[in-house]
């Protein structure tokens, strides 16, 4: 921008956002989605960011927070905008079509941009990318190097303390908020969290551009540094979501020792269960299909039932998971309290033989399950009790390999927030789990 490429800056940012976003409604293959979004939507953005908040920098002086944080409020407008888009025409359109729709609107925002910015007349032929100079003035060096974002409160800035003066507070906060966040544990107190930590936040990305024109007095400089404090920016944003990524991932399994006060909003008035009098013919039944036909294809012309050949607890069995490599049946067993075992039939030998077996680590009380992949699935019920050998743990869904017992948790809590118990799951094509709760 300071070279004189404003223009050129601002017609590829444009194009190659107009791109990414037309491009994104007709992928098929995540690394179609990669290019579209994360190359050609990316560099759009990045090219057209410093460029325009510089440029707003170079118009105002007296006013320049409040003119920064005016520009800086098109982004929650347009996350606003956006969202209404996708879910009034979510019901009557396509996904495609929406998503060309939103490509619509960004288009006729980059013909009124083209056709409003210009850079203010400033004689300076050249730049060059990095200005080390800079890196000699300590306040321009500690500001590239420790602050992030941008700012809400403007006009206080202006009026009575500064942009850099209001700027340290509200880092302040957003760093204290930033620590506090695991200690929310209601409705009450993640309201009040997304409040402080909103204002504070906003606070900060509103002022950040405008502390750092303040803090660069030769205004023909006013693109390569802002430039070069946001490309120290990059490596945050770059490195953030994979990382927040990996942290979603490892906080679905907390350890079984987390607690959490359940939330007093949410709960069931009322159950229900229908008056059906073939209810009372189950308790005399020896073998129940739910669905007669895909039941008996199952089984065979000639199904056998086999009774009490097998020496098992008196207690409720459930989750029969057949494995087809092994030709044996899986099944679990709720109770006695703290009992770790449950039973697998070995369906290649006549009659059938019994065995106990306990996965590595236990897991107790699992009442409903499936096959998928050859990994057996459970929906685990049993909760944060005292059992065999010091073992604790809260309900969840866990993965278990029949050939080895090896169990793996794949989640026991919902944002902090441990499940009631769970009761039974299903795993569809691509490998989502599905179970129901207790609440």
């Amino acid at each position: 921008m300071d070279a004189g490429y404003f223009r050129l800056l601002l017609a590829i940012g444009c194009s190659l956002q107009v791109l990414g976003i037309f491009t994104s409604s007709v992928v098929t293959q995540f690394w179609q989605l990669v290019l579209s979004q994360g190359l050609a939507q990316g560099l759009g953005n990045g090219l057209l960011f410093t460029p325009l908040v510089t440029l707003v920098s170079t118009y105002f002086k007296k006013r320049r927070a409040f003119a920064l944080g005016l520009a800086a409020c098109g982004a929650p407008v347009g996350g606003v905008i956006f969202s209404l888009i996708a879910r009034q025409l979510g019901p009557v359109m396509s996904f495609e079509w929406i998503i060309r729709i939103m490509g619509f609107v960004v288009l006729f925002n980059t013909v009124v941009v083209t056709a409003c910015a210009r850079p203010r007349p400033i004689n300076r032929v050249s730049g060059p990318l990095i200005e080390w100079q800079a890196f000699r003035e300590l306040p321009y060096s500690l500001y590239a190097i420790g602050v992030p974002g941008r700012l809400i409160p403007a006009l206080l800035a202006d009026s009575f303390f500064g942009s850099f003066n209001t700027l340290i507070p509200f880092v302040f906060c957003v760093s204290i908020a930033l620590y506090c966040w695991t200690a929310v544990a209601s409705v009450k107190s993640y309201i009040a969290f997304v409040i402080i930590y909103g204002i504070c936040a906003n606070a900060v990305q509103t002022l950040f551009p405008s502390t750092l024109s303040n803090l660069t007095t030769d205004i023909t400089k006013m693109g390569v540094r802002t430039g070069m404090v946001f490309t120290i920016c990059s490596l945050a944003c770059l490195t953030g979501p994979p990382i927040a990524g990996v942290l979603i991932r490892t906080s679905d399994v907390l350890p079984p020792s987390f607690h959490r006060d359940a939330d007093p909003t949410v709960g069931y008035s009322q159950t229900l269960v229908p008056d059906d009098p073939s209810w009372s013919l189950v308790a005399n039944s020896d073998f129940v299909l739910f669905d007669s036909v895909r039941g008996l294809e199952i089984l065979g012309a000639s199904p056998k039932i086999y009774h009490q050949y097998l020496d098992v607890l008196n207690v409720i069995h459930e989750a029969p998971i057949y494995v087809p490599g092994l030709n044996k049946l899986f099944v679990t067993q709720d109770g006695p309290p703290g009992n770790l075992s449950n039973l697998v039939i070995d369906l290649n030998v006549d009659p059938p033989a019994i065995d106990t077996f306990i996965t590595d680590p236990p897991v107790y009380q699992p009442t409903g399950g499936i096959l998928h992949e050859n990994m057996i699935y459970w929906a685990v019920q049993g909760n944060n009790v005292t059992l065999p050998g010091g073992v604790k743990q809260r309900p969840g869904v866990v993965r278990v390999d029949p050939f080895t017992y090896k169990a793996e948790w794949l989640t026991n809590n919902y944002f902090g927030f441990f499940y009631g118990g769970l009761n039974d799951l299903a795993v569809d094509s691509v490998g989502d789990v599905w179970f129901t709760d207790s609440g």
